[in-house]
């Protein structure tokens, strides 16, 4: 067992200084990669009524988020920025830098840590972790990957731990990303640290390279056009108790059924590629789409009443797609999809 000096080191320090030490406060220089702006987005197509059977947002969202995605118009875009920090030491799934820390990574900081492999120190470094990618995989498509195109080499390139995931090595060969190279304990002499936001002109563009990177590696699309992306019983329990009515009727429809948990980046990518329209309930398996749809897909999501999340709208606004939702109502064996009513909203949506 090794102490975590790094932790104690920070602990001083930041008493030391008598207030919260944030990430401007710890870097030595901050540039902007990307000015904030404005821009303008269509509103979300959803059924009359819908607002009125929310009852709970996601935890990790707000109304003053929500309502701009939802009824179009302005919005405010981010900038995004480099910081450059010097002497950080990475300790699991945390970053020290004197008084300053920043919990990005999967897994806890004990002052007592378990015996791990001698990493040697870097000069040089770039994070391309986000505390979301570590957790949810449709961040990690979302955020991380666009986040490593960030870096002026990507052999540079650091991580955080994060939770598994059984598609991204197969996704970053699709996507022309090398291998991810996690830290767990190693001091960085000089780190470059990007914020980055939902989306700007710098992320489009990222967003842009990576789905063209997509169609260079991808196999041979056979996609029929319409998919419906099952959540299966992965990430965070969301039970769709007509699930199997719906997809019986969406079938009649065209649609093709991906379940990608049993399938492998590849196949999903096959099935997906250039589909003009994509339903799924609200979650990461949304993000198998996200550089396979087409230029002028449309997406919609089945939200449950009790986890509203319209975070696949700031994608598909990034992108100039289509989007729509509809809230499903509750029920003992979890919700279920008003499929009448879904299918009114497939034909005001679809192209």
């Amino acid at each position: 067992m090794a102490f975590n000096a790094p932790r104690l080191r920070r602990s001083v320090l930041r008493a030391l200084a008598g207030r919260p030490v944030e990430l401007e406060d710890a870097c030595e220089r901050t540039w902007t990669v990307c000015p904030a702006g404005r821009g303008k987005v269509q509103p979300a197509l959803f059924p009359d009524g819908a607002i009125e059977k929310i009852t709970q947002l996601s935890p990790f969202r707000t109304w003053e988020v929500e309502e701009p995605l939802i009824r179009g118009g302005e919005v405010q875009l981010k900038p995004t920025t480099g910081h450059l920090l010097r002497n950080v030491h990475v300790v699991a799934g945390y970053l020290y830098c004197g008084a300053y820390q920043w919990q990005g990574g999967y897994g806890d900081s004990p002052w007592w840590l378990p015996p791990l492999p001698v990493e040697p120190p870097l000069d040089q470094a770039t994070m391309v972790s986000t505390n979301s990618g570590t957790l949810f995989f449709g961040c990690l498509l979302l955020d991380d990957f666009p986040l490593e195109l960030l870096g002026a080499d990507l052999a540079t390139n650091v991580s955080l731990l994060s939770k598994p995931s059984g598609h991204e090595a197969g996704y970053r060969a699709l996507l022309g990303l090398p291998p991810k190279r996690v830290v767990q304990r190693t001091r960085i002499r000089e780190m470059t640290f990007f914020v980055d936001p939902a989306y700007n002109a710098s992320k489009i563009d990222r967003y842009r390279q990576l789905r063209q990177a997509l169609r260079r590696h991808a196999p041979e699309s056979a996609c029929a056009g319409r998919i419906y992306i099952r959540r299966g019983m992965s990430g965070q329990r969301r039970v769709m108790a007509n699930e199997a009515d719906l997809e019986a009727v969406l079938v009649q429809r065209g649609f093709t059924v991906v379940d990608p948990m049993q399938l492998s980046a590849a196949e999903v990518t096959r099935l997906s590629l250039d589909a003009r329209v994509v339903v799924s309930i609200e979650g990461s398996q949304i993000s198998h789409a996200i550089y396979a749809m087409a230029d002028d897909a449309a997406l919609v999501v089945l939200q449950p009443p009790d986890r509203f999340c319209t975070q696949y709208k700031e994608f598909t606004d990034a992108m100039g797609m289509r989007f729509g939702f509809v809230v499903c109502d509750p029920g003992d064996e979890g919700f279920s999809v008003n499929i009448p009513e879904l299918l009114h909203l497939l034909d005001r949506i679809e192209p």
